[in-house]
């Protein structure tokens, strides 16, 4: 059983990372991911920066409903990339949940 610690622990780690949409990155992996919701658009890890977090809407502007938000220091999976209005750049969530503006994060 206790050798079965590990491969258990790992299990539970990816589980929680597909429910909350974010790539899982074992210690000492490179996590590169690929794939998308876009023909050759290549997903990739951010980090919120913003002190009051980020909205989620439901497109790519702030033209949008907000459906939920996401406090500062997340990382998350974006999966597309759009352009919109109130950001220079809009995020899809892997997660499905919605549109981020990427200006309030960082690559990681």
């Amino acid at each position: 059983m206790i050798n079965n610690v590990p491969k258990i622990a790992e299990a539970i780690c990816h589980g929680l990372c597909d429910h909350f949409g974010v790539t899982y990155k074992a210690a000492g992996s490179s996590g590169s991911s690929s794939g998308g919701t876009s023909g050759g658009f290549k997903s990739y890890i951010v980090r919120i920066t913003a002190d009051d977090g980020v909205n989620i809407r439901k497109g790519a502007g702030t033209n949008y409903a907000i459906t939920g938000a996401i406090p500062k220091g997340g990382a998350y999976t974006i999966v597309d990339e759009k352009t919109g209005t109130g950001a220079s750049k809009w995020g899809k969530l892997k997660s499905g949940a919605g549109w981020i503006a990427l200006d309030y994060t960082e690559k990681i």
